[in-house]
């Protein structure tokens, strides 16, 4: 399972707790954790792909330069 497949799964279970807790009249402190928790994997994930993101970028812009010295 990829680091976006992770976000995505972790954003629908945030969905449902959001739910779950304007359904309550009184919300569980043990379910603002569980929130609290799986909003700082997000966090994290979403940092992980960024710098993959910007690590990828980097090495397609050093092939083409060396693709573009080749080729002069």
């Amino acid at each position: 399972m990829t680091d976006i497949d992770k976000i995505r799964k972790l954003v629908d279970e945030v969905k449902h707790l959001l739910s779950t807790m304007l359904a309550e009249p009184q919300v569980d402190d043990r379910i603002k954790e569980v929130l609290d928790e799986k909003m700082a994997t997000i966090k994290k994930l979403a940092t992980d792909v960024r710098q993959n993101l910007k690590k990828m970028e980097q090495n397609y812009e050093q092939s083409r330069i060396s693709s573009s010295r080749i080729t002069i």
